[in-house]
């Protein structure tokens, strides 16, 4: 009974040993893939700073999220404007291949539609001009307006210390993170802001890589005013 008993205490004595000898301080421990907190300060934020002061000049950023030398988000803004006073500005973020998926909502976005009748000298009679506009609660429509409900996808903002994991709605494709539309003639009288992105000053999108059937999650530090964009900082961990 006492050998048997010597013999336990043996084995326990070795496998605690070879446990806190296993752990020791200065091990690397591979990040956690299946959740990540957002949080700046960890090892592999990589810091881009693109934007700021010439922020104005920027039209597209793509990164390459895991440094493979392959690009895996796009960001774009694109404007169209013209003589007959067209004005629209859209940001987007895409997701350049299919191991790429972005943290996405569906939102509803309310407009009115409605026209007034305005005389011109010059043709000697009235012309209809269409107005289209995000809905103000409260405000008085003439009695020709109607309402346009959309149902739309975009980016979700997160804040810092956010989770991300494999419960968020990740999709592919292209997505608007602002769309401006100021368009203004004869015909047209638009004064509409869709997105969830504007007037945004260092939020945080989702993004989640993955590689043979593995989950890595990361995002990338935005802010956008006016459809233009600074990307601050980006990270994976992988």
């Amino acid at each position: 009974m006492k050998k048997e008993l010597s013999l336990i205490y043996s084995f326990t004595f070795i496998f605690l040993t070879t446990l806190f000898v296993g752990c020791s301080d200065n091990d690397v421990v591979e990040p956690v893939s299946n959740h990540l907190v957002i949080d700046t300060t960890e090892s592999y934020v990589k810091v881009v700073a693109i934007g700021g002061a010439t922020s104005n000049l920027i039209t597209h950023y793509k990164v390459d999220l895991n440094g493979d030398l392959m690009d895996d988000i796009l960001l774009q803004y694109n404007s169209v404007a013209s003589a007959g006073g067209i004005n629209q500005s859209t940001l987007i973020i895409e997701t350049i291949n299919d191991n790429t998926t972005v943290d996405v909502e569906t939102k509803t976005d309310s407009m009115v539609r409605y026209s007034r009748k305005y005389f011109v000298p010059e043709l000697g009679d009235s012309i209809p001009v269409l107005y289209t506009e995000n809905y103000v609660y409260g405000k008085q429509y003439p009695d020709n307006f109607m309402f346009i409900i959309d149902q739309n996808t975009y980016p979700v903002k997160h804040l810092y210390g956010d989770t991300l994991n494999a419960q968020s709605h990740w999709k592919t494709g292209s997505f608007v993170l602002e769309f401006c539309d100021y368009t203004n003639n004869q015909s047209y009288n638009n004064l509409v802001r869709l997105g969830n992105w504007a007037d945004t000053e260092k939020k945080y999108i989702g993004v989640k890589y993955t590689e043979s059937s593995i989950n890595y999650f990361g995002w990338i530090e935005l802010s956008v005013k006016n459809c233009r964009f600074v990307a601050s900082k980006y990270a994976l961990n992988k």
